[in-house]
């Protein structure tokens, strides 16, 4: 940059041109300095926007995440508790008097088979025992299986949530990349395939549920796409989401004419009877009602 500036320039001295060349240095660095200041005030009050903005989804996000730290916590309570199920049979001693009624008590207070529920008495204590601790040990397996199975749920829902949870926070994600528009400001470009959060929140999605294939057309299968969205609109039908119902779809040739009011909220609402009123109530009895609804 400096000897771009500095081409053509004629200097008494080699020690003239190299103030110069320092002097553009230090514009050059104060200018950056200036710039990534300004930057990070700029990252630091978008960070702040989209905190406040998406408040509530992080903390229902949260909320979530949690839910499932406590069924972690709760799975490893129980196999704790299951350990210390194992080392109290284990300490039982077999040889005492007693110990006969000790284990039966304890199969007692851990929903095991009691000495009269056996299906075969065992002849000594260090049977009853080693049958105690075979079926302890096997509930504890079959449970430890499920554990595993729902812990495995559980991180993986973890890791799911908090990737949002942290992608809401992240501008690339929310607003995509920046197109630079003909009046000079500057607007999230369409994507097709790496879609931001914002696209979606203002235009929406369809469900990418793909026609059956010629040979396997006769099954069946249901069907809601963007080529079904097209054909409709191609016949002057448009979607009414913004009614609550993302599957809606309304017929707007004419719309205004036919209906007073056109396509309002008031209109869509499911208890509509007509243009001119609502349905009666369900309790109510209604003279015309083997009439045709208008």
């Amino acid at each position: 940059m400096a000897n771009k500036r500095l081409a053509g320039q004629k200097f008494d001295t080699p020690d003239a041109k190299k103030a110069a060349i320092e002097q553009i240095k230090s514009e050059l660095a104060a200018a950056v300095k200036d710039k990534t200041a300004a930057l990070a005030s700029s990252e630091a009050d978008v960070r702040q926007a989209l905190q406040e903005a998406f408040a509530g989804w992080t903390a229902g996000i949260q909320s979530d995440v949690d839910t499932d730290q406590a069924l972690l916590d709760q799975n490893q309570a129980s196999r704790t508790a299951m350990t210390s199920d194992e080392q109290a049979l284990a300490a039982i001693d077999p040889s005492g008097d007693d110990a006969k009624t000790r284990l039966n008590q304890f199969a007692v207070e851990h929903n095991l088979t009691p000495l009269d529920k056996m299906k075969r008495a065992p002849k000594d204590a260090k049977a009853y025992k080693q049958a105690l601790a075979s079926e302890l040990k096997g509930r504890d397996t079959k449970a430890t299986k499920a554990l595993a199975s729902r812990d495995a749920d559980a991180h993986s829902d973890i890791k799911e949530l908090q990737f949002y949870q942290k992608k809401l926070m992240d501008p690339a994600f929310v607003f995509g990349r920046g197109e630079k528009q003909d009046d000079g400001h500057w607007a999230s470009k369409y994507d097709v395939s790496q879609v931001p959060l914002m696209q979606l929140l203002e235009h929406g999605t369809v469900r990418d549920d793909p026609m059956p294939e010629r040979e396997t057309a006769g099954e069946r299968k249901g069907v809601y796409n963007a080529e079904v969205v097209a054909t409709l609109a191609k016949f002057g039908w448009a979607p009414g989401a913004n009614f609550g119902d993302t599957m809606h779809f309304d017929f707007i040739e004419g719309y205004n004419k036919a209906v007073p009011g056109g396509r309002t909220p008031q209109n869509m609402k499911r208890t509509r009877y007509s243009p001119e009123g609502d349905l009666p109530p369900p309790t109510a009895t209604s003279p015309h009602k083997d009439e045709p609804k208008k």
